[in-house]
């Protein structure tokens, strides 16, 4: 097995049920990347929720925004983003409105991140400057996430996520992905995806569990995930992906 290139999901995949990276996962992360093997966070996560990991540990890229924005681990720089068109984002707003069970919970825009706890209210006045610039995700807080997800998928325009045990979903272009970010990623590292191995758990990262060289789902993923992947490790709270990476590339 040649491995080039190791890409982790964070919640319920790499982080524990504390949201933390443990000492041991941080280890093996840092021996991986000095074997030369670079590490990327994939994340639903916003860059500035993503940020903080880094202080334990450097990852060499970031996939943020369920894959909207490719940023430079080192230098924060932003490699590539895939925005929602302005006038699309505004028709959300505009429908978020005017649904007694949907409520904006967080615009996300390539460095910026707006959250609250808004229910029908008016847009705050301080957030209307923020969408004249590129806006690469909002989530809505709903009561049923399954019925709103078919809902708005309905608009070829967009793509929309929900998460297991969330109250959330997330809207994005319907180029913007994981799956679309590393497709971009790869091209620009000249990787090919035979040569990545890819930690997942959750709706989002079936494709990329499918797609990649060696797909690897967490013990606690969902049935989705675990029938794309092609091995199954330990649990986040058993530290699945250190795990497997000790006793496959260490």
């Amino acid at each position: 097995m040649t491995i080039k290139l190791v890409v982790a999901d964070l919640d319920r995949t790499l982080l524990n049920s504390r949201k933390e990276l443990s000492p041991r996962t941080i280890r093996t992360l840092q021996a991986v990347q000095k074997q030369g093997i670079p590490i990327v966070f994939a994340s639903a996560r916003h860059y500035l929720n993503v940020a903080p990991f880094l202080k334990d540990l450097p990852a060499d890229y970031l996939l943020c925004s369920n894959g909207a924005g490719i940023f430079e681990g080192s230098t924060r720089n932003v490699l590539w983003t895939e925005a929602l068109p302005l006038q699309l984002t505004l028709e959300i707003l505009a429908e978020t409105q005017l649904q007694k069970e949907l409520h904006l919970r967080s615009i996300g825009g390539i460095k910026d991140y707006l959250w609250s706890e808004l229910k029908n209210d008016p847009l705050p006045a301080s957030w209307k400057e923020h969408l004249n610039a590129p806006v690469l995700t909002l989530t809505l807080r709903t009561s049923d996430p399954a019925g709103y997800q078919a809902h708005f998928a309905t608009d070829k325009r967009l793509r929309v996520f929900t998460y297991f045990g969330e109250d959330f979903i997330s809207i994005l272009s319907a180029n913007a992905s994981k799956f679309h970010g590393m497709t971009r990623l790869l091209q620009m590292l000249v990787i090919t995806p035979a040569d990545i191995v890819f930690f997942g758990d959750d709706q989002n990262d079936v494709a990329l569990l499918e797609w990649a060289g060696t797909g690897v789902a967490v013990a606690n993923a969902i049935p989705a995930a675990l029938a794309a992947a092609d091995q199954v490790t330990l649990s986040n709270d058993q530290e699945g992906v250190a795990d497997w990476l000790e006793k496959h590339l260490l």
